[in-house]
């Protein structure tokens, strides 16, 4: 099996650290494991960087398949038209939700449309689909699967939770702001993280400041992108797993997405709290076995409370969790489900 990766990839590290490894160059991890042979090439966002040495890195290589990105990525007509022709089967990862709702466009309707625009601009090219909202199963007419985040398989960690504070990162906004005012007292946001001290967010940026120079060398420039983006993603799951904390909070979302900060946080050995979305997401893990499900901030506070509390609860919840990740959400496995998929 051959594949073509091109996977969404930004040159500034503030978006970057939004989109996890395993969505990224980590995919890599997964081929390994399963014997596919591939070549990965980033598509930057708002640059054409290395798509325009797409057909040079490709050469005479044969391809089975093309997985890429289709939400973010920007990829001309010709390109696309050139990639139906390389392989029979290409494979689109929505990465995000395209459920839309009227609240994103009017959190960000310039960024929304956009998102929408690429996302049908691609979608004829595709022969399959991989989506992270199981709600968007329904928009499409190829065979289309439903996958959450994964995590590499080495990146899980052993139970270590303590009755400090919860915990959430991510962006704070609508109900979540509401929300983290009155929860003040025991959930604490965004702190600060082994990003702050590191070099490999600067070494990142300083790669795709310079990697226009190393366009005649595709080869140094992945190994160095490969390796930067693996050292960030390791640190952040083992500060994640080393933080005071009870438990990682999933706040509320405007989507029905579960959150990749859920499964990080079960990799790093944390509790996880998180919203019921009511839907089949709900039945990934087991309330009150491998997570907290709550339904308001009332429900949410007794969770938090729960955690504080009971040391045998932070172990049993975040090691259930840790077997699940391990048996059904590894990139090993991921990569695993998709040639399935794609062969039925």
């Amino acid at each position: 099996m051959n594949i073509l990766y091109l996977p969404l990839e930004f040159s500034s590290f503030f978006s970057a650290k939004k989109l996890s490894y395993p969505v990224c160059v980590g995919m890599a991890e997964g081929f390994g494991h399963n014997k596919v042979k591939h070549l990965t090439v980033p598509v930057m966002y708002h640059t054409q960087l290395w798509l325009h040495k797409l057909k040079e890195l490709v050469g005479g290589r044969k391809f089975d398949q093309v997985w890429f990105e289709v939400v973010h990525s920007i990829i001309p007509e010709d390109i696309l038209e050139w990639l139906a022709s390389l392989a029979p089967v290409r494979v689109g990862f929505v990465i995000e939700n395209m459920a839309i709702t009227p609240e994103e466009y009017e959190i960000n309707s310039p960024g929304t449309r956009r998102r929408v625009d690429n996302f049908n601009q691609k979608l004829p090219y595709l022969t399959h689909a991989i989506v992270v909202n199981v709600v968007d199963i329904a928009n499409f007419d190829i065979p289309v699967m439903h996958c959450a985040t994964s995590i590499p398989e080495r990146s899980a960690r052993v139970p270590n939770s303590t009755s400090g504070k919860a915990i959430f990162y991510g962006t704070l906004y609508g109900k979540r702001s509401e929300w983290a005012t009155k929860l003040e007292q025991c959930l604490n946001i965004n702190p600060p993280s082994s990003e702050d001290t590191s070099s490999l967010p600067h070494l990142f940026e300083q790669l795709f400041a310079t990697s226009d120079y190393l366009v005649e060398n595709y080869s140094t420039f992945y190994n160095s992108w490969h390796y930067i983006r693996q050292g960030i993603y390791f640190n952040w799951i083992n500060h994640l797993h080393t933080i005071d904390s009870c438990a990682m909070v999933n706040l509320p979302h405007h989507t029905e997405l579960l959150s990749g900060r859920v499964i990080e946080s079960m990799a790093a050995g944390k509790p996880v709290i998180s919203p019921l979305m009511n839907n089949a997401v709900d039945d990934l893990f087991i309330d009150n076995k491998e997570i907290l499900y709550y339904s308001d901030i009332d429900s949410l506070r007794k969770c938090i409370d729960r955690l504080q509390t009971d040391p045998d609860l932070r172990f049993s919840l975040s090691e259930s969790a840790r077997i699940n990740i391990l048996e059904n959400h590894t990139t090993e496995k991921r990569v695993a489900e998709i040639l399935r998929f794609v062969d039925r």
